[in-house]
């Protein structure tokens, strides 16, 4: 506490900032050299561009939460490419998971529960039509306005 009752920061945590404040620079100047190789590392891997953009962002999130343990005598971006190696992997590993549930009739599966339910989501469907008529016209504009449109 200061003399007016005003919290101070100790000296310590001014440099904790400003250290965690330079890590950043260190670290966004690094990645953002790599970023470009480290993308065509991982379209080498997965074709679809969005997927890539998307594995590189999971990547860069990586890599700075592991940014304590890079050692700035080593380069960066086969480093970076470890990581993101790492992220194609497990995107290779759900999306191949998912390719064999469809193969074994999840599809199928769920098209015949979704034929099962069809008669309770009428149901349901009839019984809000029937409240919503019950409304005043005001506020069953302002619902149909707010769910349908």
């Amino acid at each position: 506490m200061g003399t007016h009752g005003h919290w101070r920061m100790s000296v310590d945590e001014q440099h904790g900032f400003e250290d965690a404040s330079a890590a950043q620079q260190r670290f966004l100047s690094l990645f953002l050299r790599s970023e470009r190789e480290v993308f065509r590392y991982v379209a080498a891997l997965v074709p679809n561009v969005t997927e890539a953009e998307d594995i590189v962002q999971q990547t860069a999130i990586a890599l700075w939460q592991k940014f304590d343990a890079y050692d700035p005598a080593q380069p960066f971006t086969p480093w970076a490419c470890r990581f993101a190696l790492n992220k194609a992997r497990q995107w290779i590993e759900r999306r191949q998971r998912w390719q064999a549930l469809l193969e074994r009739g999840l599809a199928e599966e769920l098209a015949l529960r979704r034929q099962a339910l069809a008669p309770e989501f009428e149901r349901r469907l009839k019984h809000l039509e029937t409240c919503l008529e019950k409304l005043p016209s005001e506020q069953r504009s302002l619902i149909q306005g707010y769910y349908y449109e």
